[in-house]
Order: C-alpha cells, then structure tokens, then sequence
C-alpha cells in the first residue's frame, strides 16, 4: 500500500515547484506572503514566494529571447521584506552565500515594488502603502555584523533594467575581498546598500537607509551612468561618502532627498572623484556630517579631481564639517573643474575653518558660477557663505541675481584671477576685498525674507530685491521657468534676486501672498505645521509628495490653518499647494 501512495504525494510536490513562466504580458508576480498555487509566477495566485529565486530564474535565462530591451522582463512584487538567498558570484548564484547574498540586477528585467497582491496593472500600486523592504539582515536580528555585503548588486550591461519601488536597508559592506560577478570585479566594501559596477540601471521611488560600507555607505557607483529620480537616501555611514560614491560615473539625481548620512573622513551626503560628471536636480542635503579629524571636508557634498557638478533647484541645509565646506567641498587639481549652482539654497551649514556653505579651492582654474542662490544663516571662521580660492585660471569666478544675509561673515576669496558679484545683495557694507561688484550690487541692505527664522525665504512686497536682477543671467530663462518652490521665476518684467521669485498680486480681493507664512520648517512627524496670513474666503490646501502623489488635502476659509503631519510619513521633501479661486502658491518643506 505504502508504494501506491508514494506516487500521488511525489505528484502534488512536484506541481507545487513549476519553472517560472512570465504572463502573456511578460510579468513575473512575487509574494512572500502566498500560501497557495504553483509557484509558477504567472499571476497573483501562483505567485513566487522570494524574489531572488525570481532573479535566479531571470539570471539562467537571460539569453534567451523571452524579453528585450524593448519588452523587458517586469517582476511584481507584493509588500513584504525580502532578503537575498543567493551568492552573488559567478557560477555561484543558485547557492547560498551567505553574507555574499545579494539581490543581483539582471539584463532588461525591471523590478516594481509597491503592491498590494491584486493589481492588474502598474498604475494600481501604491508604494508608499504597500511598503516593500529588500534588507541585508540575513544573520542574527538586531546585529549588523553578519549582514550582507550589498543589498543590491548590478555589474556590467543591464541595458534597460530598472529597480522601483523598494525600501534599500541594512547591508553592510566591510570585508575586503574582491568578487567576480558578470565578468567584472566588485569590491565588498563598496555600496551596502547599492553598488553599480561598470553597469547603468535606473533608480526610482527608493528610499535606501541605514547601509553602512567604507567607500558609498549606501550607494557606490563605479564606471556608471545611472540616474536615481524620486528617491531619499537616509543615515547611511562611509569612510568617503556617506550616502553615495560617484567613481568615474556620470549620474543624474532627480527629486533626491539626501539626508543624516555621516561620511568619516570626507562627503557626509555624496563623494564624487575622478573624472565624476554629476548633475543634481531638486535635490536636498539636509543635516548631513563629516567630522573625524582635522582633514575632514564637504559635509553635504565632497568633489575632488576633475568632477563637474551642475546644481539646479539644490538645497544645502543645517550639513556641518569639522574643517571645511560645510554644505559643499569642491577641491580641484586638473581640468574640466566646472561647478554650477542654479537656483539653489544655503542655509545653516557649518564648517570650523573655511566655507560654512562652500568651499572652492581649485587649482587649475575651472569655471564657478553661482545664479539666482540665497545664501542664509551659515558659519565658518572665513567664508561663511563662500570660501573661494584658485591658484590659477583666467575664467572669472562670477557671483550673479544672489542674496548672501545673515551669514557669521561674507565672502573670503584668494584668487588668481577675476571674482565677479553682479545684480545680487550682499550683507558686507562694501565691495569684498579683492572682487569686483557691478553698480547694481546691493549692499549691507535686508532683504526682507518672508520668515527667515522658519524657513521661508521668500521675498516680501517691499523687498528691494525683488525685480533686482538681471534676466540674462538667469540662462534659458521663459515664462515656464519656475523658482525653488515651483512659481513662476519671472513674475514682473525683471527677475528677482535669489532662489525664490515674489509672486505678483493679480487683484486687491487676492491673497497677498506675500503674508502667507508656513511654519516650522522642517517639521517633524506627528506635528502640526501651520499656515497663516490666508484669505478667510474659501481656499484648499494640498501636500504632495515631490513624485506628484497627494498625499492629503483640505479645505480653508480661517486665516490660520494648521494641519497633522502623518505619524506614517516618510522623511523627505514635501509641495504644499496653496490654491483659490484666483491664485496658486506652492511651498517646499521637510518632514524629518
């Protein structure tokens, strides 16, 4: 009796272990919380238990003709917390290995986090719900020190491959042996978090927190052209570049919230070397740290030899060094040194000795332009705003439509060359020492911030840097232009001074707008933010988070309004939408 009944049993083990086969629609469906069906992948029903046997299976089949760069492979997966099986290794990748596990980025495979087990399409899921977590905690809970090496792995030509939609935590990357995976040699040390390896994925709707690894804390990038859109990177920890590490890359971030990263020796937010071009969009460094000795520089930002960095809509706040460029370090000894802030902000950053909000010290006298940027309330011993130094280079250095207020001290240059400040406000009672200032130059002249002191550095009606500018400074400037909250950059007919634009009445029944204050900013999780100075007739207020998800909305007819911040909020950059029936105002603000 017992033969006859091994086979029915030996039947429905092996039905419950079917090879993964896409959908008609190329779609392979991960849950680890299904109990049920085959295991197959091909719906919601027959879902696979973990991703990395997903992957395994992508991996082993990677060329074949299933999917293409035009029809990737997409894997849907249910929220839950997934941790890596698999050795990331050559040759190694269906065994165990463990702290060598990772979740490694197969060619044209597209991986989407973020639902519920029941969508049928991607527009149905919502990530910031249905919070789906990839952590490196493959050993004893609450111990990092057998954690992963990296969470995330891509080496080599991905092709189209995208990772969206995930929480990145708890890798920890600080063994020194080299790995070979797809062809090319990965550090263990480098990016816990993510590390991209002659390899260029795209990154979006992240939010990668607490890795901790010597080069990149939390994302390390190597020979990479990556672009990271809609994410935060969080309390990550390196030697160089607590949150990220850009060697040798060009990388593109976009609504990037860079936060509470501490970088040891240099880049508590982001380090970038040899020959790194990056360029950074509506990006925020907030509270980031480099203090470990006397060398340590570039709290926010560190850049060193031949990285170009272009900044638009960029904001550098409350970052500190020990020694110097509390907000950004940029230090140069070849060529191609460019560095460009646009429309950004500096506020609350510190460094001991030299630049609170920047240091420039270039040595082969690349090209520094700052545009349209306000600086606020930063400290240093010299250069509390701007520490400027060059050793030669004919390319002046040009100060441009800015506000520098309120700072401990102004402007330190020692220049070979030319420093030029025009169309801007400056707190000094005279031309710095050493530039040269254009007759439109303001000085030792307030203002007038909407609210400094909470945050709000928008300009007052009767501010005189309002229509101070010059408009040709202001490059591609046109009437879609917008400012760092996201109005119109032209309201009049000349452009104002610094990163926000004072938005015009259109009729004495409106709002001035000018009055509406919002504060505290930042603010914290489960507290009340407020809005004053409102028009008592009916408005409706709406938060946004900066990927254009709503994430509340009221109504208003009080001149003073305040609302919750959800206890379940993520940290990051936030859009308050102020709106009547005439007029539109948008606020930025930090949730920490």
């Amino acid at each position: 009796m017992r033969k006859f009944l091994l086979i029915p049993i030996l039947l429905i083990f092996v039905s419950n272990l079917m090879a993964q086969t896409p959908d008609a629609n190329n779609v392979l469906y991960v849950n680890g919380q299904s109990s049920s069906g085959n295991q197959s992948g091909d719906s919601w029903q027959n879902a696979i238990t973990n991703l990395s046997d997903a992957l395994k299976w992508a991996r082993q089949n990677q060329n074949g003709t299933i999917w293409t760069s035009e029809n990737p492979l997409q894997i849907w997966v249910a929220r839950g917390t997934y941790k890596p099986m698999y050795n990331h290794a050559d040759g190694q990748f269906t065994t165990n290995g463990n702290r060598s596990n990772s979740f490694v980025m197969v060619k044209n495979v597209q991986i989407y986090g973020g639902f519920s087990g029941q969508e049928s399409s991607l527009e149905q899921r919502n990530f910031e719900n249905n919070v789906t977590i990839l952590t490196g905690e493959i050993g004893t809970q609450h111990s990092t020190l057998d954690n992963a090496y990296h969470v995330v792995v891509s080496a080599g030509d991905v092709e189209n491959a995208l990772l969206d939609g995930f929480t990145i935590t708890a890798g920890r990357g600080d063994d020194f042996d080299v790995v070979t995976i797809n062809g090319f040699e990965v550090k263990n040390y480098d990016g816990a978090g993510i590390t991209n390896n002659n390899s260029s994925p795209t990154y979006k709707n992240l939010k990668v927190d607490s890795n901790y690894g010597y080069w990149g804390g939390q994302i390390h990038n190597y020979k990479s052209n990556s672009v990271f859109e809609n994410m935060s990177i969080t309390k990550g920890w390196g030697f160089w570049g607590g949150g990220v590490y850009n060697w040798l890359s060009s990388t593109t971030f976009n609504n990037v919230y860079i936060a509470e990263n501490y970088g040891d020796l240099a880049g508590g937010g982001m380090y970038n070397v040899e020959n790194s071009s990056t360029t950074l969009n509506h990006v925020v460094f907030y509270k980031n740290q480099t203090a470990l000795d006397k060398d340590s520089q570039g709290g926010g930002l560190y850049s060193y030899v031949q990285s170009p960095i272009e900044l638009n809509y960029v904001s550098f706040i409350e970052n500190e060094s020990l020694t110097a460029g509390g907000g950004i370090a940029w230090v140069g000894d070849g060529l191609n040194g460019n560095l460009a802030f646009n429309n950004c902000l500096f506020v609350g950053n510190k460094a001991e000795q030299r630049g609170g909000a920047i240091l420039y010290d270039d040595q082969s006298g690349g090209s520094f332009k700052v545009i349209n940027s306000t600086f606020y309330g930063n400290e240093s011993a010299n250069g509390a705003s701007l520490f400027i130094r060059r050793d030669s280079g004919n390319i002046p250095v040009e100060i441009n439509n800015s506000i520098i207020w309120g700072n401990s001290n102004s402007v330190y240059q020692d220049v070979a060359g030319t420093v030029n400040i025009q169309n801007s406000l400056v707190q000094d009672t005279n031309c710095p020492t050493g530039m040269n200032c254009n007759e439109l130059v303001l000085f030792n002249t307030d203002p007038k911030f909407t609210d400094a002191e909470n945050g709000d550095f928008s300009l007052l009606e009767n501010s005189p840097a309002k229509n101070a500018g010059n408009n040709s400074f202001f490059i591609g400037l046109n009437n879609e232009t917008i400012d760092l909250a996201g109005n119109s950059r032209l309201s009049g007919s000349a452009i104002d001074m610094g990163a926000y634009e004072f938005q015009e009445e259109m009729s004495m029944y409106e709002t001035d707008f000018s009055n509406i204050k919002l504060y505290p900013n930042p603010v914290s999780k489960g507290s009340n933010i407020y809005l004053t100075g409102l028009n008592v007739r009916e408005s409706k207020i709406q938060i946004y988070s900066m990927t254009g998800a709503l994430i509340l909305e009221i109504n208003s007819n009080q001149k003073e309004t305040s609302i919750q911040i959800p206890f379940n909020l993520s940290t990051g950059v936030y859009i308050l939408k102020y709106e009547n029936e005439k007029q539109t105002k948008s606020v930025k603000f930090i949730v920490k």
